[in-house]
């Protein structure tokens, strides 16, 4: 775990079961908070047949703490490298920002038996690259065998490649270049309700956003 005013940054063990792991991410998500960090990344590694033998409060659960995760004040990372298997893409597709390092073997979450996994790995993968690659992707892609870091990031999966011994560096970047008066709650939300808010409904929303960084000045170079 790394912290400092601008960035934090936590390993998340994708081996853990679904309590737990559910709890790891809500435990990162406070103390990133509590830090104040304008970054918050997540370090994968490890992974299970997902959801292995589970019940769906525990699924229910996880679902809540992702939905933590994304909707962070903070900007969020998720770096996948080496093997990531299991519930690795459900956290990815979570993220604002995926960074996935050169070694990266990515699982898909599912099993050799059932398929693809149908959680709302699959709602927000729709709306990140589409119903038609999505489609593609849980039908035709094998859990069993893992993408590599080209692959991921040619299927959206991933928004960038680094080299393994840059990651780091990467992260100090992005924490160091944000602007100082970045609202990525805001930011996010605006971009999320465009997929179903008419432009006239919009407007009004969008307005009121442009208001309040006016006011604070934030226009001004």
């Amino acid at each position: 775990m790394q912290r400092s005013p601008a960035l934090f940054r936590a390993d998340l063990s994708l081996d853990l079961p679904y309590s737990d792991l559910a709890k790891a991410v809500v435990d990162a998500c406070e103390r990133a908070e509590d830090a104040g960090a304008r970054v918050a990344a997540l370090s994968l590694g490890g992974g299970r047949d997902w959801p292995g033998a589970s019940e769906v409060h525990e699924v229910n659960t996880w679902e809540r703490a992702l939905r933590r995760w994304e909707r962070l004040p903070a900007v969020t990372v998720t770096v996948a490298d080496g093997a990531c298997s299991g519930p690795a893409l459900e956290v990815l597709s979570a993220s604002d920002l995926r960074v996935a390092g050169r070694n990266l073997r990515l699982g898909l979450p599912g099993t050799a038996a059932t398929g693809f996994w149908p959680g709302t790995v699959l709602h927000r993968l729709t709306r990140r690259i589409g119903a038609s690659a999505t489609r593609r992707l849980c039908l035709f892609a094998h859990p069993r065998t893992p993408l590599d870091a080209g692959e991921a990031c040619l299927l959206g999966l991933v928004d960038e490649v680094v080299d393994s011994g840059g990651i780091q560096r990467r992260l100090d970047e992005l924490a160091r270049d944000l602007p100082a008066g970045l609202e990525p709650a805001l930011l996010r939300q605006l971009v999320d309700d465009a997929a179903h808010t008419s432009f006239e409904e919009a407007l009004g929303v969008h307005l009121a956003a442009c208001d309040r960084l006016l006011r604070n000045g934030g226009a001004r170079p």
